[in-house]
């Protein structure tokens, strides 16, 4: 089963409810629904329903399971870190790749990373009134500074399966590491790494770029080709 994510649905929404969003609201309630909309239809083996999640949705995933009975987790660029340790990151890569001096991209660059120290903030409440990544609220930005995934992610005995690209640098290769670290000597875990896939799993060459999934391209069949063999057990 796929969905769209709510905030494509109801991105043109006004208002849009940005107060009362967080992970809960944006990501994991609708997947939880969707899993249980699943087990009531009929043909479907509910003992055998997966998760998979993309990139913030893999970050989600194993709140997902605690609230849901799945036979296991397929985690597609899993952050093994809060959004606002890898924002910066993401910025200064892309700013590397520029070949001359872009005044406005480096404005831009400084603007967000001066809305994420705000959201960093020992003092942000709820009821802060200051201006934040994305148009988010506090709320959804101390969900992420409060959420500890990969402390979830220990605590689950289904079977996992985390796979990362190596060109990816939204989520990076430090990410896998320390899923790596955290799950290691976990029997239910299993990670595969692709060096030549992008965050979007797609193949290719050198550094990615922000334009690269602008491009019509196709998840690579070796990500597939995995997520079959441990849905069936190989």
């Amino acid at each position: 089963l796929i969905y769209d994510k709510r905030t494509y649905v109801y991105q043109y929404h006004d208002p849009f409810p940005l107060d009362s969003m967080d992970f809960q609201s944006e990501t994991i309630d609708d997947a939880v629904a969707a899993v249980n909309f699943l087990k009531q239809q009929p043909g479907i083996d509910t003992n055998r329903i997966y998760i998979a999640g993309h990139s913030q949705g893999a970050l989600c995933a194993p709140l997902m399971a605690k609230k849901c009975k799945v036979k296991g987790l397929i985690l597609l660029a899993a952050p093994g870190r809060r959004l606002l340790d890898m924002i910066p990151e993401q910025l200064d890569y892309i700013a590397s790749l520029q070949t001359k001096k872009d005044a406005t991209a480096e404005a831009q660059t400084n603007a967000m990373k001066w809305q994420v120290g705000n959201a960093l903030k020992p003092d942000l409440t709820l009821q802060s009134a200051t201006i934040l990544p994305f148009g988010a609220r506090p709320k959804y930005w101390l969900f992420d500074r409060n959420y500890k995934v990969l402390e979830v992610g220990k605590t689950l005995t289904l079977p996992i399966l985390l796979i990362q690209g190596g060109r990816d640098y939204n989520v990076t290769k430090k990410d896998y590491d320390l899923w790596g670290d955290a799950m290691k000597g976990k029997s239910n875990f299993k990670s595969v790494y692709f060096e030549e896939l992008d965050h979007m799993f797609f193949a290719g060459e050198g550094k990615a770029r922000p334009e690269d999934v602008t491009k019509v391209n196709h998840v690579s069949q070796k990500v597939t080709d995995k997520m079959a063999e441990f849905i069936n057990g190989k």
